[in-house]
């Protein structure tokens, strides 16, 4: 029975290395927001993080151990995540959503500060983890039989906050406003078995929801 616990588990490991990566869908309006004569920039977020990725999923083949977990500080460098740095992946969508709401006059990503633009985003990104856990409920007969039953044999939960400041010309400030979000995503034998990763998609897109609302609320038209 153990063997057969450890042979499945191996087979939802493998499957999940091999999970394609959600797109996220951006928003377009049908009537955007003309801002013809204005313009842009985005400046990449200041990544605040620390720590390291920590692998404890070899704990849930230790017998009495419930599950094992992957503590996942910078989850982009984590096999079925972003693949790409956070600053940089969330940078893209945000302007692809402002293209989708807005005409400007040009829209642009860049770390180069002294381009004059008629608006500046700039932010901090204190937090994008993840922890992603593996239950065997201890190695047991009931272990497998629990599977069986429909309960979660994994589960991904991850949380963001970061920092957005909306500046204009002058570098005065528009808009400053910490935004979070947590989300989690279970998996078994018969859901989500191949739909970990959904859980960056829902949370960007959550996050990313009430950023828009707010710019709309303090552009400068």
């Amino acid at each position: 029975m153990i063997k057969k616990l450890i042979y499945i588990s191996f087979l939802i490991l493998a499957s999940c290395i091999a999970i394609p990566i959600r797109n996220y869908e951006i928003d377009k309006s049908v009537i955007k927001t003309n801002l013809f004569e204005k313009s842009i920039k985005i400046l990449f977020f200041e990544d605040l993080r620390k720590g390291e990725n920590i692998n404890k999923t070899a704990y849930s083949f230790i017998p009495f151990f419930i599950s094992g977990n992957f503590e996942l500080n910078f989850p982009e460098s984590d096999g079925i995540s972003l693949n790409t740095p956070f600053k940089y992946y969330f940078a893209d969508i945000l302007k692809k959503e402002l293209e989708g709401n807005y005409n400007f006059k040009s829209i642009m990503l860049t770390d180069d500060k002294s381009i004059i633009t008629d608006y500046t985003i700039k932010g901090e990104i204190s937090k994008f983890y993840c922890e992603r856990k593996l239950y065997t409920y201890g190695l047991s007969f009931y272990g497998v039989l629990l599977w069986y039953l429909g309960v979660p044999a994994m589960a991904n939960e991850c949380e963001i906050e970061l920092k957005l400041d909306l500046m204009d010309s002058n570098n005065l400030e528009i808009l400053s406003k910490v935004y979070s979000d947590k989300k989690i995503v279970y998996s078994g034998l018969y859901y989500n078995i191949n739909n970990l990763d959904r859980v960056y998609s829902h949370l960007l897109k959550n996050i990313m929801n009430v950023i828009k609302s707010d710019i709309k609320k303090n552009m400068i038209e």
